[in-house]
């Protein structure tokens, strides 16, 4: 994905993205723990009602990262919209998965609400799997 249109324009894949959030949760390079504590450290965050949410719990937003704390654990997630794409990084912690979703459309509801869809069963379908 390149794109001149988004808040921090990057040149990546998929796989990228979702490695990136991973790295960012779990304290692997290249991100240094300051950055790491401004994203998503406790003290940093702040409560968020208005920003989109997959799981049933609190929902709480870092610098550039969603955080939802519920009964499971904690997911960490980031998307960006805009004419022509629609991304979605999501990182279950507890169950140390990591997903990238990348789509060549955006900003439609026709676009949109397929690939939330699928983020939102991705999601469940790997939350369940640890439960097993």
């Amino acid at each position: 994905m390149n794109t001149a249109l988004a808040d921090a324009p990057v040149a990546s894949s998929a796989r990228d993205m979702a490695k990136l959030l991973k790295a960012i949760i779990v304290k692997e390079k290249p991100v240094n723990e300051r950055i790491r504590r401004n994203m998503v450290g406790d003290a940093y965050l702040q409560t968020a009602r208005w920003l989109p949410r997959f799981l049933d719990g609190a929902l709480y937003y870092g610098l550039g990262v969603m955080v939802e704390k519920h009964d499971g654990g904690i997911l960490y997630h980031h998307g960006g919209n805009e004419f022509g794409y629609i991304t979605q990084s999501v990182y279950l912690a507890n169950q140390d998965v990591a997903i990238g979703l990348i789509a060549n459309c955006g900003a439609q509801d026709e676009c949109d609400e397929p690939v939330i869809a699928l983020t939102e069963a991705l999601i469940i379908l790997f939350s369940a799997d640890s439960s097993d």
